[in-house]
């Protein structure tokens, strides 16, 4: 099985559960279709400065996810707030067939 979790937090439940959940997809589909772009920049000057500026990008492309069975899912009451907590899980061979399908459309 392949797990992702996601945690969300509002005052409305509705809104909690539902950053939960798109945060535990979007670790699956990270881990389907994702790649970092990085880049490193340095320069000097004449006066012997020197300055360096590193950006990473993570990126994930459009991604097909399906077969997820939503396994737990638990809210509590913090601060006048909800904070949902999900587990979304995944058999391992309908994550090696989406990896696969992603590999063939990029």
């Amino acid at each position: 099985m392949i797990y992702s979790c996601g945690h969300g937090s509002s005052p409305s439940r509705t809104l909690a559960f539902k950053s939960a959940k798109s945060l535990a997809y979007d670790g699956i589909a990270e881990r389907i279709n994702g790649y970092v772009d990085s880049t490193t920049k340095i320069s000097a000057s004449d006066n012997g400065g020197e300055t360096k500026s590193t950006v990473i990008k993570y990126v994930v492309d459009k991604t097909t996810i399906n077969n997820q069975i939503e396994d737990e899912k638990y809210t509590m009451i913090l601060n006048g707030k909800y904070h949902t907590f999900v587990r979304i899980k995944l058999e391992k061979s309908s994550f090696e067939e989406l990896k696969t399908l992603a590999q063939r459309v990029n």
